[in-house]
């Protein structure tokens, strides 16, 4: 008995005294972290969220539990950009969006799925480099334009789709919308492959 009161004396660290410190901790690297850095892990937080409850817009309001879910996922996101969470994340959101199924007439499905492209892009920046130092100007403005394509892609697409919903079903028309859709990304994705080793 009294081998055991010694070993519990002698850890230096209680339960309250170890969560205080690591919350100091995170608190420490927040507060000295590149203001650029703090803007794009705010949107790895917040973006999913906004994502997730995109789907209240047509009627279905995700589940609290879910809610609580994916912020505490976005939570550690966040804090470890380039994590495989982030992936969790994502499927965590399209599976609700698969639930809720929301109407594709309403423009909610292309600001959610804009909100999850933002998050990504986010934590690709955030983790490009020292939480102390942010993205440099060029870096920001290049990804910016991709985001802007990317944005492109999703609204054409939801365009399309909004176009073959009311078209009686044949099977050339969705094989040309499949083609459309492959060439615009394969174009897309080479066009950004030869911008980054040019």
């Amino acid at each position: 008995m009294n081998l055991v009161r010694s070993l519990s004396s002698s850890v230096p660290f209680s339960r309250a005294r170890l969560s205080s410190s690591v919350v100091g901790d995170a608190w420490g690297r927040w507060s000295e972290s590149a203001p650029t850095q703090r803007l794009l892990r705010l949107g790895v937080l917040l973006l999913p969220l906004a994502a997730l409850w995109c789907t209240a817009g047509s009627g279905t309001r995700p589940w609290s539990w879910l809610s609580v879910v994916l912020l505490g996922l976005s939570v550690v996101w966040a804090v470890v950009p380039d994590s495989v969470v982030g992936i969790v994340v994502s499927l965590v959101v399209l599976v609700w969006w698969l639930i809720a199924d929301p109407r594709l007439d309403d423009a909610w499905p292309v600001v959610g799925a804009t909100s999850l492209l933002l998050a990504h892009l986010c934590a690709a920046l955030a983790s490009s480099g020292p939480a102390r130092v942010g993205p440099p100007g060029t870096v920001l403005g290049r990804w910016a334009g991709r985001a802007s394509a990317l944005v492109g892609v999703v609204v054409g697409t939801w365009a399309a789709a909004l176009a073959l919903a009311g078209a009686p079903e044949s099977s050339t028309l969705w094989g040309l919308a499949v083609a459309a859709v492959v060439l615009v990304v394969g174009g897309l994705s080479l066009t950004l492959r030869a911008e980054a080793e040019g």
